[in-house]
């Protein structure tokens, strides 16, 4: 049920409750129509149960124009808490606290990846199977995501601005592999969907409460 998810906000450690952490509950889930449980369409919209309040570690990205192209040359970011993620922790709370993760997937610190943009044949080349229209793909530059880490924001600055480029959607064989594609739902391709949920209009949502 999605009304017993939790939601929080301005974490950076699993291991205790962060300084500037908001922890707040799903009010309702707008799926994208027709998402079959693949690549294709996978996205969705959270209404939170309250209001969040903005700061210094709770801030929004902005989104891509509408049906904009994923600048090629752009350094792009992931962050998440696959034990893989990232060479980069966000917070070093495992140093810090002398914490060994040797056996757990999930790190107790959030981390963060730079990956790079490739074409999506490059994509089909890897995968051996159609890549969706409305997906991206990003290899390894320095770190890349795992797993666990499906759902992730993929972000980047443009002209000083934090940038939604997609989010991760699949497609790792496994952690550290190297140049392996990693699959992203282009968010740039669902403006409809978002503009028309966000003013109310609900008829392009599967809507789960």
């Amino acid at each position: 049920k999605v009304g017993d998810v939790k939601v929080m906000l301005g974490s950076h450690t699993r291991d205790g409750k962060s300084q500037a952490q908001v922890t707040t509950t799903i009010a309702e889930a707008c799926l994208y129509k027709g998402y079959d449980g693949g690549h294709d369409s996978n996205i969705a919209i959270l209404t939170l149960n309250e209001k969040v309040p903005l700061g210094d570690y709770i801030q929004p990205a902005c989104m891509p124009k509408p049906y904009a192209p994923v600048p090629r040359t752009l350094s792009l970011y992931v962050t998440g808490w696959d034990h893989d993620l990232g060479h980069h922790a966000l917070h070093d709370h495992d140093h810090e606290h002398g914490h060994d993760h040797s056996g757990d997937d999930l790190t107790s610190g959030l981390k963060q990846a730079r990956v790079k943009s490739v074409k999506n044949n490059e994509c089909y080349n890897e995968h051996d199977a159609e890549v969706p229209s409305d997906v991206f793909c990003t290899v390894y530059d320095v770190g890349s995501p795992c797993k666990h880490d499906l759902g992730a924001p993929v972000v980047g600055k443009l002209n000083d601005l934090w940038t939604l480029y997609g989010v991760v959607s699949g497609g790792a064989k496994g952690c550290k592999v190297g140049m392996h594609p990693i699959l992203h739902t282009r968010v740039a391709l669902f403006p409809n969907l978002i503009d028309d949920y966000t003013h109310g209009r609900k008829e392009t949502c599967d809507l789960k409460v």
